[in-house]
């Protein structure tokens, strides 16, 4: 089914306390913590009203901003899972998404996780309700990576023109699709990160993850390979970020309770 998004009639008057209540998002409403929105209802009110600006249907697209941005929160809710550790790992630690606001200037870091906002990706298929993982992020070059895991493509790994060393037991496997960018090049992540994969060229993440190492000693069931990937200039993302195009999450541990 097709989704059609249409536009405000006309143009949206934005305050201080109304930008405020939707985290500094300035395209894409989201959520914030406390109850921001009752003085900024009044403060738009008393700008409009200055303006000259009929209030009903300024009131309207700010009801909507909000509705979006509840529902939003609640998708954060829902993804911040907590989930024992082994014995090996550090005793009573939990893992934990931490939302990064907009209005906080996160600069985006490897092991960060990005989810499209629901209205930003809309005609963009490759991008629509996407979760993705930065794996690299380059200061000095000033270029950002990620790879989108929740879009199969298809295909398997058998059907690459060219299969990378030591994947031979692994031709079965299915072919994610990391994102528009260099769909030629093959990426992989895996959670066999030992010390000695990390000696043999595979990249640490968070949480046990790695990226790339000789896959001869990585086994099916911790593998997940994809072509292409999402790439920004490091500016054009945080732009994006302070949008609300991406709700930014971070990956840590917790110890302890709530």
């Amino acid at each position: 089914e097709k989704r059609v998004v249409v536009p405000p009639q006309r143009p949206f008057i934005w305050c201080d306390e109304l930008l405020r209540s939707c985290a500094n998002a300035t395209e894409y409403s989201l959520p914030v913590a406390d109850r921001r929105s009752l003085r900024a209802v009044r403060k738009h009110w008393h700008l409009c009203h200055s303006l000259g600006v009929p209030y009903v249907p300024q009131a309207q697209e700010a009801l909507e901003r909000w509705r979006k941005a509840a529902a939003m929160a609640e998708k954060l809710r829902q993804s911040d899972h907590r989930h024992e550790l082994s014995e090996a790992q550090v005793m009573a630690a939990r893992w934990r998404l931490t939302w990064c606001a907009p209005s906080e200037d996160h600069q985006a870091e490897v092991g960060d996780v990005l989810m499209t906002h629901p209205l930003s990706g809309l005609f963009q298929e490759v991008y629509d309700q996407a979760v993705l993982l930065v794996v690299e992020s380059n200061q000095e070059e000033g270029l950002v990576k990620a790879l989108i895991l929740n879009k199969d493509s298809g295909e398997t790994l058998a059907q690459r023109k060219t299969l990378p060393r030591g994947s031979v037991k692994l031709v079965n496997e299915p072919v994610y699709q990391g994102g528009p960018v260099d769909v030629a090049e093959l990426w992989w992540l895996h959670s066999a990160s030992t010390d000695e994969l990390l000696r043999e060229g595979a990249t640490s993440l968070r949480l046990g993850l790695a990226m790339g190492g000789e896959l001869q000693r990585i086994s099916s069931s911790s593998v997940r390979f994809f072509k292409g990937c999402a790439a920004w200039a490091t500016e054009q993302l945080q732009t994006e970020l302070q949008r609300g195009v991406w709700v930014h999450a971070r990956l840590g541990f917790h110890r302890g309770g709530r």
